[in-house]
C-alpha cells in the first residue's frame, strides 16, 4: 500500500512536469533538481540541467527527443532509466515527447583527465540513450569528442571524460536518439523557394492567382517568373489553364511547377517561346494538355513535356544553390535530420558543384548522399559517365553513389499505370 501511494504521488508530479522548452506546453515546467558530478581539483566544468537548459545553436548535429521518464515520491530523480521505466509503467503516467536539438562544439583537443582518458568536448549524463544497435542497447551517459562518440555507457564511466573545457549537460531523463536520415528528399530544390513564387500550402486557385500577382508586382522588371507548389487536385485531369496566368503576365514567360514536381503550369508566352502549338505532338513519356475538343495547348505540361521548355528559363548559379542548401541544413538540423538523400541531381547544371564547393569550404554540416538522373533518351553509354561521377564525388559528407532511372509517371498527374487498367494513364 505504501508503494502504491508513492507511485500515485509520482504520477501526479510527472503529469505536472512537462519539459519547459516544449512548444506544445502552456505553462512552464517544474524541473528535477540538479545532479552533477563532483568536480575534481583544478577542473572548471560547465554543467547544465533541465532546470536551466542550454541555449542551443542553429547548426546542431545531434537530435535529442526529450521525454520525462519519472520522479520518486521525494521529488528526486530516479537513479537509472530502468527504475524510471518501472515506475512510469506502474503509475501509467502520460509523458509528452519533445524534440530538441543538441550542439557539441569541436574545441581543440583537451587535456587528459585525472583518469588518463582523453577529455571530451561534450558529456551527456542522466539520459535514456537508445543506441539502435542490433541488441537495442540503452545507456545513461555518453561522451562526444570532435563530432564523434567516444563513450556510451553508465554515468560513472562518462565522468572519466570530463576535462577542463568539457561541456556537461544533465539530460534529466530525456531520450537521446541517433540523427535521423531522410531517405528521399530534394535539398538542392530549397533554393527555389528563395527566388520563386511559393504556392505551397495554399488551398485554392484564387490564392494561387493572388500569390503570382503579388510576386509580379514586387518584381516589376522581371524577365520571367517561376514558382512551385500547386495541387493537381484543385484543377482536375486537364490541369490549370494558361489564361489564368495570362491575365497577370502576358509579355514574359511564367512557369509554375506542381507540388510533386511532375507537372508544369505555363502561360501563353511560354508556349509561344517553346513553339508549342496545336501541331506539336506529345513527346515520349509526356503529355501536352489540350482544351477539350481541340488541339490547342491549355497550359499544363506533364512529365517529359516539360523538357520542351529547355532554354527559356535559366538555371540557378552555384552561389544561389549554395545559399539554398545552407537554408536546408538549418531546417533539417532543427528536426534532428543529420543525413539526407538527394534523390535527383542533374549533371547538366550546377547541382553537384554547389555541394562540392560547400564541402570544400567546410560549410556542409550534415551528410548528403545523392542519386544522379539517367537520361532515358540515351543508352548504356551513360554507365561510364555515372561511374566516373561516383568516383569523383566521394567526400566525407557529400557522395553520389546511385543513379535514378525514372520509368513511369505519378498518380497526381494521372501519368502512371494502375493495376485496374482504368485508362487514366496519360504518359
Amino acid at each position: 500500500m505504501q508503494m502504491n501511494s508513492r507511485y500515485k504521488e509520482a504520477r501526479y508530479k510527472v503529469k505536472n512536469m512537462l519539459v519547459s522548452n516544449n512548444p506544445f506546453c502552456g505553462k512552464r515546467a517544474i524541473s528535477s533538481p540538479r545532479r552533477t558530478f563532483p568536480k575534481a581539483p583544478g577542473r572548471r566544468v560547465r554543467s547544465e540541467t533541465a532546470q536551466n537548459p542550454p541555449k542551443l545553436a542553429s547548426d546542431e548535429l545531434a537530435a535529442v527527443a526529450g521525454m520525462r521518464l519519472g520522479m520518486s515520491a521525494s521529488g528526486k530523480q530516479f537513479s537509472s532509466p530502468r527504475a524510471a521505466r518501472k515506475a512510469s509503467t506502474a503509475s501509467k503516467g502520460k509523458f509528452l515527447p519533445v524534440l530538441v536539438a543538441l550542439l557539441w562544439t569541436c574545441l581543440s583537443p583537451g587535456c587528459k583527465t585525472p583518469n588518463h582518458a582523453p577529455a571530451a568536448d561534450l558529456v551527456l549524463t542522466n539520459g535514456f540513450i537508445y543506441t539502435v544497435d542490433s541488441r537495442r542497447t540503452t545507456a545513461e551517459a555518453a561522451a562526444i569528442d570532435r563530432g564523434k562518440f567516444v563513450y556510451v555507457g553508465r554515468n560513472k564511466g562518462a565522468s572519466d571524460y570530463i576535462g577542463e573545457h568539457t561541456r556537461v549537460i544533465n539530460l534529466g531523463g530525456r531520450l537521446v536518439l541517433p540523427g535521423f536520415i531522410d531517405s528521399h528528399c530534394h535539398p538542392i530544390g530549397t533554393a527555389y523557394s528563395l527566388y520563386e513564387v511559393d504556392l505551397d500550402g495554399l488551398d485554392s486557385i484564387e490564392k494561387y492567382i493572388k500569390a503570382i500577382k503579388d510576386f509580379s508586382r514586387a518584381h516589376p522588371g522581371a524577365k520571367y517568373i517561376k514558382g512551385r507548389g500547386w495541387k493537381n487536385t484543385l484543377f482536375g485531369k486537364l490541369g490549370p489553364d494558361k489564361k489564368l496566368i495570362d491575365e497577370i503576365a502576358r509579355d514574359i514567360p511564367v512557369l509554375m511547377r506542381s507540388e510533386d514536381g511532375h507537372s508544369l503550369w505555363v502561360n501563353s508566352k511560354t508556349l509561344e517561346l517553346a513553339r508549342i502549338t496545336e501541331k506539336t505532338p506529345d513527346p515520349p513519356s509526356g503529355v501536352i494538355e489540350r482544351y477539350p475538343g481541340t488541339s490547342e495547348p491549355g497550359g499544363a505540361l506533364r512529365e517529359s513535356a516539360g523538357g520542351l521548355l529547355s532554354g527559356i528559363f535559366p538555371g540557378y548559379g552555384v552561389e544561389e544553390l549554395m545559399k539554398g542548401l545552407e537554408a536546408y541544413q538549418k531546417m533539417a538540423l532543427a528536426f534532428g535530420i543529420t543525413t539526407a538523400h538527394d534523390a535527383s541531381l542533374d549533371l547538366r547544371g550546377n547541382d553537384i558543384p554547389a555541394y562540392k564547393t560547400l564541402e570544400k569550404q567546410n560549410r556542409l554540416v550534415m551528410r548528403f548522399r545523392a542519386s544522379i538522373n539517367v537520361n532515358l533518351n540515351k543508352g548504356a553509354e551513360q554507365v561510364k559517365l555515372l561511374a566516373t561521377e561516383r568516383a569523383n564525388n566521394q567526400g566525407s559528407l557529400f557522395q553520389t553513389g546511385a543513379a535514378k532511372i525514372f520509368v513511369d509517371g505519378v498518380v497526381e498527374g494521372w501519368g502512371c499505370a494502375d493495376l485496374a487498367d482504368t485508362g487514366t494513364k496519360k504518359t
